[in-house]
């Protein structure tokens, strides 16, 4: 669920789909840009050392700077 993701983001701007397996941690969707642009993205994280809070942070500081183009 995106529902403990992306704390920082204007709501609407991200449609995506999550999934967890052990030390497995996906995020596949697209997202509106501040300028209205449409981006595809897909993220697997696999077999990462660290807590799952950690991964999700990681993932939300690479989506971030894509809302500015």
């Amino acid at each position: 669920t995106l529902n403990n993701f992306f704390y920082f983001f204007v709501y609407g701007q991200i449609f995506a789909k999550t999934g967890t397996l052990n030390k497995v941690k996906t995020l596949a969707g697209y997202m509106k840009t501040n300028s209205g642009k449409t981006l595809v993205f897909s993220l697997l994280i696999n077999n990462y050392a660290g807590s799952v809070d950690q991964v999700k942070n990681k993932m939300e500081q690479l989506l971030q700077p894509a809302l500015s183009l």
